[in-house]
């Protein structure tokens, strides 16, 4: 087997948020961001997500994906200088969130879950930035399902019926 199996599916772990080393002029450090992901994400498959922090929150900026090494995949140039662009015009300190896929075993990589799981959160990052760097996978064809106190609810307390139907769908363990 090549990916753990948990009771729900593939799992993938994880990481972040990982600051991302930027000089005076609001340009990333390549230098000292290789360092910081060499301990983290070489080698490693999975997706990733470039957001900004600041005092009201994180807003996701690009998500991307790696089916051999999320380090190598996170330092290419053309990305960085997307989200430098971002981080010049906007205040906020520059994030990585990192999901490897939690692999057992030499088998191939799984790159079917990598990509459902890459799809997955574009939608999801879509729904709080609609600006996202992303040039593939952004265009909805269909309005984003809303289920109030399930799915894209945004704020407010959830009704009982909500709660009720999300504890039997084993829904408030993601949380």
């Amino acid at each position: 087997m090549a990916e753990r199996q948990s009771p729900t599916g593939i799992t993938f772990i994880v990481s972040g948020p990982i600051d991302v080393p930027v000089d005076r002029d609001r340009r990333v450090d390549d230098i000292a961001f290789r360092d910081i992901l060499a301990g983290s994400a070489v080698g490693k498959a999975g997706c990733y997500i470039f957001a900004r922090r600041t005092g009201r929150g994180v807003v996701p900026l690009y998500v991307g994906r790696s089916w051999s090494s999320i380090g190598r995949q996170c330092i290419q140039q053309r990305t960085l200088r997307a989200l430098e662009h971002d981080i010049q015009e906007n205040r906020g300190t520059l994030v990585l969130f990192l999901l490897t896929l939690d692999r057992q075993g030499r088998g191939a990589t799984n790159k079917k879950a990598i990509s459902r799981l890459e799809t997955w959160l574009i939608e999801q990052a879509i729904g709080m930035n609609t600006d996202l760097l992303n040039k593939q996978g952004t265009r909805r064809s269909e309005p984003p399902l809303r289920i109030p106190g399930i799915l894209n609810s945004g704020q407010g307390r959830p009704s009982e019926a909500a709660r009720a139907l999300e504890k039997a769908l084993g829904l408030h363990e993601n949380r």
